[in-house]
């Protein structure tokens, strides 16, 4: 029997079509009436093209690869470190993500260079900075949870938007160790655990 891998070469391209489909659509409506982009692969107003279902099968995927590894390094009688899953989860997304909204901000800045040009950008840009500790704290996806409900209305701009997944993500990152250490500490809740999950989830 083969020795279990680190690296799982058949995920690259999975990862890969994923990444291309969610590219295309966020690309395309700046250039395009969103009328022109073909409904499989629309990003709003339909929750099963295919641009929504790879956000959720790169979710899917992280789930899996960190459990696995984790799962590798306990046979290997090494103990799961939360600082160390803390750390790395940090140093792989945070220069980025940071980045992103630095560029999105200075983007849309009313002295700024005009790249949205089918944007309401002074509207956009003031929202933004009134609400930057959302996007600081990795909680903007909230924003869009609550939209339309009582009397808030999220105004993010287009640039700014496209970051509730990463905030989905540092979410996830934050309860998997504690969630994964409790599965291993006590084997019988697992099952409880995930159906608890996949409950709050739906929620």
């Amino acid at each position: 029997m083969p020795a279990p891998r680190n690296w799982l070469a058949e995920f690259d391209g999975l990862r890969f079509v994923a990444a291309l489909t969610v590219a295309i659509v966020h690309y395309t409506p700046v250039t395009a009436p969103f009328s022109s982009v073909p409904v499989w692969l629309r990003s709003r107003g339909d929750e099963l093209s295919i641009a929504n279902l790879s956000v959720a099968l790169f979710y899917g995927l992280s789930a899996f690869l960190l459990t696995y590894l984790e799962l590798l390094r306990r046979q290997s009688g090494r103990p799961m470190s939360v600082t160390r899953f803390y750390l790395r989860r940090i140093l792989r997304i945070w220069p980025l993500y940071f980045s992103i909204l630095a560029l999105g901000l200075v983007l849309m800045a009313p002295k700024g260079p005009s790249v949205y040009s089918g944007e309401d950008l002074r509207s956009g840009w003031r929202w933004g900075v009134e609400h930057i500790w959302m996007y600081l704290t990795l909680t903007s996806n909230w924003s869009l949870v609550f939209n339309g409900i009582g009397s808030y209305i999220n105004a993010a701009s287009s640039n700014l938007d496209i970051l509730w997944s990463i905030a989905v993500e540092e979410q996830f990152y934050l309860l998997f160790p504690i969630f994964l250490l409790l599965c291993f500490r006590r084997p019988g809740l697992s099952i409880k655990l995930a159906i608890t999950a996949l409950f709050f989830g739906l929620a």
